[in-house]
């Protein structure tokens, strides 16, 4: 029991604490404004301007509707309320990229980097961000009724999710993916990257190749053997430039990608290792499109008693902060994660003007790449 003395309100309606009982005794919902207003004897103009412009409010009356909200365990306005008045809720959605759904996401070193880039520009503009489920049949409707300002999206098939976004007529810019001119996008030369890479590894006498790429649906490693007309089964349009990039390049030495295993997998695959080590026994040099695979196949091959660079050489690509501290340190394609992100948000803020990017993506040559076996 409360062993303050009972507060009367002056219209008579009792005390405090026996309103708020009865109150929330009849009613199986959160107290409302309105549950406030009647404890405390006020309309509910009143009681909302204590919450809203208390400076417009006695302060005797003022403290009769904090301690009716007290009582009752109001805890104040819901903000969504005003925010939907307003049409403004200070928050950025994050279309989470393909099905990987929120723990891939997290647990990848690249997602890691993705929501720091966005994080700086929240942090930036002072607005929250929401991460909203991109994958599955409730995509367009979380989309549709996230409490956000504005969308970032990466790495989609599902041409509705743009739609629904245009159609709540909310700001949005697209990461890695074509976009009509009109709309904001940020990018990289996902192309001259993997080219670097490949040129790399060929100026080095390396002739015998095999590919890993990412598979964006979860389901297990697809073996792709040599052959000509192939088709990854489950490419990005970034995954069909990183390919045309090492194909172009083997294409200067007179090689031929069709020559090369092809092997696809969603990034966090703990069998990519064996999978690519087993259906190219012979190469000499792996081409791979994500760090986190590479760093993968690099685990396999030192538990094979593999010499990384010895017998084998492997480049990945993205720049993750762990492959600079893997044994020996991984070379990479590195691609400004952070600062994509965080431009793509920038512009959905307004912090930045609306605009088409390209970025660089730069080989960093470090020990896991080296000269072709004798």
């Amino acid at each position: 029991m409360d062993a303050r003395p009972p507060l009367r309100s002056q219209e008579g309606f009792g005390t405090i604490q026996e309103i708020g009982y009865r109150v929330t005794m009849n009613s199986q919902s959160k107290p409302t404004l309105v549950d406030v207003a009647q404890a405390a004897g006020v309309s509910r103009s009143t009681a909302s301007n204590v919450f809203a412009h208390p400076q417009r409010v006695r302060p005797a009356i003022r403290q009769r509707v904090e301690e009716a909200a007290r009582s009752l365990g109001y805890l104040g306005p819901d903000p969504r309320g005003g925010r939907l008045r307003a049409g403004k809720f200070n928050a950025l959605g994050f279309i989470i990229p393909g099905t990987y759904g929120l723990v891939n996401l997290i647990e990848s070193p690249y997602g890691r980097e993705l929501i720091l880039g966005l994080s700086d520009a929240c942090d930036a503009a002072g607005v929250s961000l929401t991460l909203v489920d991109g994958g599955g049949e409730q995509a367009n409707t979380a989309v549709a009724n996230a409490l956000v300002d504005g969308f970032v999206l990466t790495n989609t098939r599902d041409p509705g999710l743009a739609r629904t976004m245009a159609q709540r007529a909310l700001p949005f810019t697209i990461i890695d993916m074509p976009a009509a001119p009109e709309f904001p996008s940020v990018g990289i030369d996902a192309h001259g990257g993997a080219l670097e890479a490949a040129r790399h590894l060929l100026a080095q006498g390396h002739r015998r190749f095999a590919i890993v790429s990412v598979r964006h649906e979860p389901g297990p490693a697809i073996v792709h053997p040599p052959g000509r007309g192939r088709r990854l089964h489950d490419a990005f349009p970034l995954d069909e430039a990183k390919l045309r990039g090492y194909a172009e390049a083997l294409a200067e030495a007179g090689l031929s990608i069709d020559d090369m295993s092809i092997v696809e997998s969603v990034p966090w695959d703990p069998e990519i290792g064996s999978a690519i080590l087993e259906a190219a026994p012979d190469a000499t040099a792996l081409l791979v499109m994500s760090d986190r695979q590479a760093l993968t196949v690099l685990r396999e091959a030192r538990k094979r008693g593999i010499a990384v660079p010895g017998a084998l050489s492997i480049v990945g690509f993205d720049g993750v902060p762990e492959g600079a501290h893997a044994s020996p340190r991984l070379t990479t394609v590195v691609q400004p994660i952070r600062e994509k992100a965080r431009l793509a948000a920038a512009m959905v803020l307004g912090l930045e003007p609306h605009a088409r990017h390209i970025l660089p993506a730069r080989l960093h040559i470090r020990g896991s790449s080296g000269p072709a076996p004798a």
